[in-house]
């Protein structure tokens, strides 16, 4: 196994605009990197479709993605 880039993304109510940030935005950047990536995406308590949202994502299928949900908000700071 060679290095492994970890990305660390937190979220909250983003259903609107997670898709584009994924599949539009970190997709093709991380596509290009040489060495294995995993996203690890922390909902933090959100209220709307975003947790269904990632899961429709391009990124899922091609990359290591984990998805952490909490039961409530408790803050990026925590969520990270």
């Amino acid at each position: 196994m060679g290095k492994l880039i970890s990305i660390v993304v937190p979220v909250y109510n983003e259903a609107e605009g997670i898709l584009e940030f994924l599949d539009e935005g970190l997709f093709p950047v991380i596509s290009d990197l040489k060495y294995d990536t995993e996203v690890v995406l922390i909902d933090d308590g959100s209220e709307d479709k975003t947790l269904e949202k990632i899961k429709s994502s391009k990124l899922v299928d091609k990359f290591l993605v984990n998805v952490i949900s909490l039961t409530r908000n408790f803050g990026k700071e925590i969520a990270l």
